[in-house]
């Protein structure tokens, strides 16, 4: 059980990493779609329709780590107490 624990939290926080960078590049092409004539202006190269592209394609991955996410979040916060049972009814002590 304390193993499962361990491997929920590693997974948690590999997770945050890459939430992280997927907010990153979702929060730079909204920004750029929402500024678009400012965008122009400094990247004249970019092109909105591909900027629009890259996003949509983002909000699925993001959305699936973000689930992933809390749900090992959940694991983090109710695996303890079960653990925390589990020993002191080993030890034999009362609860």
């Amino acid at each position: 059980m304390a193993t499962l624990f361990k491997f929920v939290r590693i997974v948690h926080r590999l997770l945050v990493l890459v939430v992280t960078v997927l907010v990153l590049a979702m929060s730079l092409t909204g920004m750029a779609l929402k500024y678009t004539t400012t965008t122009l202006k400094l990247f004249p190269a970019l092109d909105i329709v591909q900027l629009r592209y890259v996003h949509n394609q983002l909000t699925p991955y993001i959305s699936v780590v973000l689930i992933i996410m809390a749900l090992s979040g959940l694991g983090m916060y109710i695996l303890p107490p079960i653990i925390r049972r589990r020993v002191r009814k080993k030890q034999g002590v009362p609860q």
